[in-house]
């Protein structure tokens, strides 16, 4: 463990996006404490005011505070990153071992409905699954979930038929072990380097896409504080008021360019092959 700190303290671009990542969070844990305004609070006698003291990020059409706005909406861009991963994550590797493990007719079974799902645009697929549940943050969330699974149970899998036919695991066969242990102990505990490595660079795709179909009306609703949401009130204004759609952006691009560092500093710290 200590080596691999070392390893990754020595990425600086890895150890930059660790400390924007924990800014991000420890902005959306204290958010509530930071503002003492209401995100949804309306003021229309300071309706698109620009950066000021004040307002240190402008008010946005219906007066509403931008900062106050950002800060909650961080609570939500991480809880529904989060979500995601964690949901897909526990599906596709449940699906992936199964399916690399036991192989046959399950491993057909599963691998072809993955196929179907990976033969489509993630995005596309997402604003179809949405389009059936309804515009929602929450169904947002399900679609995204719904097309990161695939990775997941793909990379499983692989590294499933390679560790079946570790000498360990075989070993563990001979004496007799059952398969859930044998799953438990010496299969799932070997998948965590790939899994960490896919989760980190996954919340960052799941970020961009909840925001992306927020920013289509199809995420999360008015006037709900979520970054997405704030860069599609304020297209409107883009010329006018730049500040309404330039200061979510950057938030957001900042954050997931935060996340994409990490996993990489992650990737290459974890990696065997390229160590």
């Amino acid at each position: 463990m200590i080596m691999i700190l070392r390893r990754f303290k020595r990425d600086k671009a890895a150890v930059i996006g660790v400390l924007i990542v924990f800014l991000v969070l420890l902005l959306a844990v204290l958010g509530p404490v930071l503002s003492s305004g209401d995100p949804a609070e309306q003021n229309l006698r300071e309706k698109r005011l620009g950066p000021s003291l004040k307002h240190p990020f402008g008010t946005d059409a219906y007066g509403r505070d931008i900062l106050t706005r950002i800060l909650y909406g961080a609570r939500l861009t991480v809880v529904a990153g989060l979500t995601v991963v964690t949901a897909s994550m526990i599906i596709g590797i449940f699906l992936g071992v199964i399916s690399g493990y036991w192989g046959g007719l399950v491993d057909n079974l599963i691998m072809r409905i993955m196929d179907f799902t990976l033969s489509m645009p993630y995005f596309f697929l997402a604003i179809l699954i949405v389009a059936i549940l309804g515009p929602a943050l929450s169904n947002a969330i399900i679609a995204v979930t719904i097309t990161r699974i695939p990775q997941y149970a793909r990379v499983v899998r692989s590294e499933t038929l390679k560790l079946k036919r570790a000498g360990y695991v075989e070993a563990a066969m001979a004496m007799g072990a059952s398969n859930t242990r044998i799953i438990l102990e010496h299969i799932i505990p070997n998948l965590v380097g790939s899994i960490i490595v896919l989760s980190t660079v996954g919340i960052a795709s799941a970020v961009t896409m909840v925001a992306a179909l927020s920013f289509l009306g199809m995420g999360a609703q008015p006037p709900t504080a979520e970054w997405g949401l704030m860069l599609s009130e304020g297209r409107n204004y883009i010329t006018s008021d730049p500040h309404m759609t330039i200061i979510p952006g950057a938030v957001l691009a900042l954050f997931v360019l935060g996340l994409n560092l990490m996993g990489d500093g992650l990737r290459d710290t974890l990696d065997p092959r390229l160590k």
